[in-house]
């Protein structure tokens, strides 16, 4: 709309200036006051300004446009609900090796987006063991991605913490509806509450790594060890260890190679791989993985895993899968459906079921 209206603007100031001039120096000629080669300068000249005139009007057009930007930003700044850092009733400070074991315990967690929606977790409760390697599968929109919501604490379920909501009609903020339900349930990670704990604390021990490899502005080094807490010898080790060495000792500059916008001047895989790294260099009890391996080649994909077995051995794997091949070496299976907890057992009971829902979901995908 306002290239658009940059345009119109711009044709109509240019074509009504050189009409005028044009007019004007017929006229003139006819008077006999106006030479035809001063005509032509005339117009000349005419253009000229008429092209400082589009100039003028495409700037307007452009500073209205961005000051509307502004505005937005500005709007969003002020009244975007904040995060809370942690519930003000009995908060709780872990010790410093906190999650020393890795375990987490769902306990009846019920929750939805934002008020009016309907609820995407219903009733959850499964308890993970430290360093238990568990693969969470199901059809879309059974609720898989969105437990990682509620451990990462993008959605409070204490209705005290849950932040003001913007009112999509006004822009506003306003109160949630208190005739609904509210979101409820706890998530504990070794025992404790995590909606006790400080909002940054609980997401610094949780390494995650998404379908959609992140990689930030700046080093190599940087992206792998964000934190500065490693030395050279123990970057290039784990480099070793998700198989990137060779790759990133042929750059001209090794750990201070400069990532690309989006990361683009690696692949997909070899990004994914790097996110591995930086998980391992993180220490984390808890790994959590999104869907990892879906926009893999097989190649990497057998790196990946391999990493995991090797890697992660001490650690609490929590695997959301999208290829059902990835989760069958997984200490447990948890088959999603609706929001709920259809199922949690070990692969060979799930596959022994000729009932069970993970053997249907199996094959539906077979065939």
């Amino acid at each position: 709309y306002d290239r658009m209206m940059s345009f119109c603007s711009a044709t109509t100031l240019y074509a009504s200036a050189i009409s005028s001039v044009v007019m004007t120096g017929v006229v003139l000629i006819g008077w006999n006051s106006m030479s035809a080669s001063k005509l032509a300068v005339a117009i000349s000249a005419s253009m000229t300004f008429s092209n400082l005139g589009v100039m003028i009007v495409q700037m307007q057009v452009d500073l209205q446009s961005r000051m509307t930007s502004y505005d937005r930003i500005r709007f969003y700044s002020s009244n975007l609900p904040q995060e809370v850092k942690r519930s003000n009733i009995d908060p709780i400070n872990p010790p410093n090796d906190w999650p020393a074991v890795g375990r987490i315990q769902f306990n009846n967690v019920t929750f939805r987006y934002r008020s009016g929606l309907p609820f995407v977790l219903k009733d959850v409760s499964f308890d993970l063991k430290g360093g238990e390697k568990i693969g969470v599968c199901g059809r879309t929109g059974a609720g898989k991605s969105s437990l990682l919501f509620a451990l990462f604490r993008l959605v409070e379920l204490d209705p005290k913490l849950q932040p003001k909501m913007i009112d999509l009609a006004t822009g506003f903020l306003v109160e949630n509806d208190k005739t609904e339900e509210p979101n409820k349930g706890r998530v504990l990670i070794d025992g404790i509450d995590i909606s006790k704990v400080d909002l940054s604390r609980v997401r610094r021990s949780i390494a995650i790594i998404p379908q959609d490899p992140t990689l930030f502005t700046g080093t190599l080094r940087y992206n792998l060890d964000i934190a500065g807490k490693c030395g050279d010898n123990e970057i290039w080790k784990v480099l070793s260890m998700v198989e990137m060495r060779d790759v990133v000792a042929g750059l001209p500059f090794g750990l201070d190679t400069q990532i690309a916008e989006g990361g683009s001047n690696f692949s997909t895989g070899q990004r994914q791989l790097i996110c591995f790294g930086r998980a391992i260099l993180n220490n984390c009890r808890i790994v959590v993985m999104d869907e990892a391996t879906a926009s893999v080649d097989v190649e990497t994909d057998a790196k990946i895993q391999r990493t995991i077995r090797e890697q992660f051995v001490d650690k609490t794997v929590f695997v959301i899968a999208h290829r059902l091949n990835t989760i069958m070496n997984s200490d447990r299976i948890m088959v999603m459906s609706d929001g709920k907890v259809q199922e949690i057992d070990t692969p060979d009971k799930l596959l022994a079921d000729k009932n069970s829902a993970f053997n249907a979901l199996l094959k539906s995908l077979t065939n």
